[in-house]
């Protein structure tokens, strides 16, 4: 129960990112790398590796409060 409740937490934080990727960053990255062309066809790796390392330290984030607060 307590894996599945991480895996939950893990899913929500990569969806919440891929949104926040896919209306807010590429506005950021348009405006920062108008001359760069190569950027196109890195974007898609660049998208899930992001929203990987994301989702990654919210889940530990979250393991960290969790483990503290069982500690209290």
């Amino acid at each position: 129960m307590k894996y599945l409740k991480v895996f939950f937490i893990f899913i929500l934080s990569c969806t919440f990112f891929v949104f926040f990727s896919f209306y807010i960053l590429p506005m950021i990255l348009f405006l920062l790398m108008t001359k760069v062309t190569v950027a196109h066809s890195y974007r898609f790796i660049y998208y899930i590796g992001m929203t990987v390392i994301f989702a990654t330290i919210v889940t530990c984030t979250y393991l960290i409060i969790s483990k503290i607060k069982s500690i209290e």
